[in-house]
């Protein structure tokens, strides 16, 4: 199978899905999804390929089936464009989905994404769960290690270890792909990943809580070498009340007790709030 057949298995994508495709390129990932039923809003930040992909697929794109946008991924993400293309989906009083556009079910990523913008993308993405279901993404072998594979108490645990499974807690390692499978090959293995993301109601904290329990896991990550009760006032009454050791580093916390910890400081004071929207971080 190649690794474009296995990115859209591994994303199910099927008749009738709508989806983001980040850096569409020549556009042979976007072929399959649109040979598998989906349409395809394909972001390219190159304007010569952007211009290229309508020249070559004019029918699809007078059809509807292929809207191509001329934009940086992050700065795209961040502003209301995606939220035009990709609204979000609200809560009915009946516990269904239902999006402004009259979607019935939320859109999915499926992106070969450049590695040095993988980070910063996620921190973008995975809050998006109100209006994207999955993002299935070729990233790098050894992030795909650290974010999806990764306990507590791995050494190379970072802050995006937490937000990954905060947000997409049923996040898999799909398929290693080695870098000969490019040509020309890459300097560095890579790993398909899917990241099935929770709706806004699913997370381990409320909305409104997002940011500042962010906060203090940014703080707490700041000092990684350090212990907790050394970085994070009150820490230490906290760690003692939630049976956690009381030298505990901030890698070796899963992200359950990073709620713990968040909700036992918040209430007793220790917990800052934080200013930043998770939706638009980057």
């Amino acid at each position: 199978m190649s690794v474009v057949d296995a990115a859209i298995a591994a994303a199910a994508v099927s008749p009738g899905d709508r989806v983001l495709e980040i850096g569409p390129g020549t556009g042979v990932l976007t072929r399959a999804l649109l040979a598998a039923g989906a349409s395809v809003v394909a972001l390219e930040k190159d304007e010569r390929l952007a211009h290229q992909l309508v020249e070559n697929n004019p029918e699809l794109v007078r059809s509807g089936a292929l809207t191509v946008v001329h934009d940086d991924v992050l700065r795209w993400l961040r502003g209301q464009g995606s939220r035009e293309d990709f609204p979000e989906e609200r809560a009915s009083p009946d516990g269904s989905m239902s999006g402004t556009s009259g979607a019935t079910r939320r859109a999915k990523v499926v992106a070969n994404i450049p590695y040095g913008i993988t980070t910063e993308l996620l921190s973008l993405l995975l809050p998006r769960g109100a209006a994207f279901s999955a993002c299935t993404l070729l990233v790098q072998e050894e992030l795909a290690q650290r974010l999806v594979l990764g306990g507590p108490g791995a050494s190379d645990a970072r802050e995006m270890s937490i937000r990954v499974r905060f947000y997409a807690p049923r996040a898999r390692y799909v398929r290693f792909v080695p870098r000969a499978a490019f040509a020309p090959p890459p300097r560095v293995d890579s790993a398909v990943v899917r990241f099935d993301l929770d709706t806004p109601a699913s997370w381990p904290l409320p909305a409104a809580q997002v940011a500042p329990f962010f906060a203090l896991v940014r703080a707490a990550f700041n000092a990684r070498r350090k212990m907790l009760r050394n970085t994070l006032p009150g820490a230490e009454a906290a760690l003692l009340a939630l049976a956690i050791k009381p030298d505990a580093r901030p890698q070796e916390l899963s992200m359950t007790e990073y709620v713990g910890l968040f909700t036992h400081l918040r209430g007793t004071g220790g917990a800052e709030q934080g200013q930043e929207d998770e939706s638009s971080r980057g």
